[in-house]
């Protein structure tokens, strides 16, 4: 004689949804771990990921001559409330699409860890010189940032004074000055313990002052 136990729909169904589904195949398949939290993203960190230390907020341009480390990390900055999944990208001269999904905080560009000694360390990259774009995503905010790596102050930006706008010029570039703001400014990337002089020069038929 062969003895049955009945089993309510329902329990089937909440099993299925705790375990993952079953494929016509018969294999199992898992639950998407890389399902998106939710949350607000505020700003990005730059993180020395071998000594696990804060080089503080992300810059626009970062001189690699400022920094002791080559080792790299940035964290998501996330407002208190924030849980779940955020999903990191990283768009660069090296980095071919560089995808990261991090599961709970700190939400860093490759993973965190500890050391030895039990000390905090983040796993590290290299950066080349070039442009980068940075996307960190919840399911419902989005933040994305370009920052430029240079290794040497050489880098300037010419400055929409009335709107803050930014262009990120040559040193040795020409420029036509109609094509100019009629407010500007000019800014240079320089390391802490450097100067910098600005010379505009134009030629003799210009009507303008440098």
């Amino acid at each position: 004689m062969h003895h049955f136990s009945l089993v309510p729909v329902f329990l089937l169904t909440a099993l299925a949804t705790a375990c993952g589904s079953v494929g016509i195949d018969g294999s199992a398949t898992e639950l998407d771990a890389n399902a998106l939290g939710s949350g607000r993203i505020t700003g990005f960190e730059l993180l020395d990921a071998t000594a696990g230390a804060s080089l503080g907020a992300l810059p626009e341009i970062l001189i690699l001559s400022n920094y002791q480390t080559t080792q790299f990390s940035i964290r998501a900055i996330v407002s208190s409330g924030s849980t779940g999944s955020l999903a990191l990208t990283l768009d660069g001269p090296d980095t071919d699409n560089y995808e990261h999904t991090e599961k709970w905080a700190p939400y860093t560009l490759a993973g965190d860890g500890t050391d030895a000694d039990g000390n905090k360390t983040y796993v590290g990259r290299t950066l080349s010189v070039g442009t980068y774009t940075l996307t960190a995503s919840f399911s419902n905010d989005t933040k994305t940032v370009t920052f430029d790596v240079v290794t040497r102050p050489s880098v300037f930006r010419l400055v929409n004074t009335e709107s803050g706008a930014r262009t990120r010029i040559a040193a040795d570039q020409k420029f036509d000055v109609e094509d100019w703001p009629s407010a500007f400014s000019i800014e240079a990337a320089v390391t802490a313990s450097a100067g910098v002089a600005i010379s505009l020069l134009g030629d003799s038929n210009s009507d303008g002052a440098y």
